[in-house]
């Protein structure tokens, strides 16, 4: 069965994109709405030199326990946005998958680390404008794969596109065994 664009869709960036922003790329799709365009966030971009303090301060309000910060996409990289998984059916944010949500105020998503929620932040997000990410579609850019929140809180991102590549497009499984790094290959 295809899967249609929606939020809680992963869209994988095919071989053949060549947009460099997007290359090697899982998106996970956190809001779509045809004639009105999509946003997304990469997952598999993390920013090891990045801290939130170096962002928002000192007094940041996750103190020590600071999450780390992520690249989300190309479109306004002044802007922070979340997602996050909380126990307990928590309603506030934008809910992607069930109990994960996009959004919601920051000192809440720290009250929330203490009681178990796993929280990402993203620095930036993919945006596409109406009509733009379909005609990107028809044009082969990208393969869709319904997300489970494990894709989402994956502990090695940056062997996440070749993982779900592969699970997608079995042709592909040899992408799964390539280094990150091709001079020692």
């Amino acid at each position: 069965m295809a899967e249609s664009l929606r939020p809680g869709i992963l869209l994988l960036s095919s071989p053949r994109l060549l947009d460099p922003n997007f290359e090697d790329t899982v998106v996970l799709l956190c809001a779509h709405e045809p004639g009105q365009g999509s946003l997304g966030l990469v997952l598999n971009r993390p920013l090891p030199d990045l801290r939130l303090e170096d962002l928002l301060g000192p007094d940041q309000p996750f103190g020590e326990e600071a999450p780390a910060v992520w690249w989300g996409g190309p479109v306004r990289l002044e802007q922070l946005h979340s997602l996050w998984e909380a126990p307990g059916g928590e309603e506030e944010g934008l809910e992607v998958l069930p109990g994960l949500h996009f959004g919601g105020p920051l000192e809440r998503l720290a009250a929330l680390r203490p009681e178990g929620a796993r929280v990402r932040l993203y620095l930036g997000y993919s945006g596409w404008s109406a009509g733009q990410l379909e005609s990107e579609m028809e044009q082969d850019a990208w393969r869709l794969l319904p997300a489970r929140k494990a894709d989402v809180f994956d502990e090695r991102p940056t062997t996440l596109w070749q993982r779900l590549i592969a699970r997608v497009e079995p042709g592909l499984s040899w992408l799964e065994e390539c280094p990150e790094d091709p001079s020692v290959n």
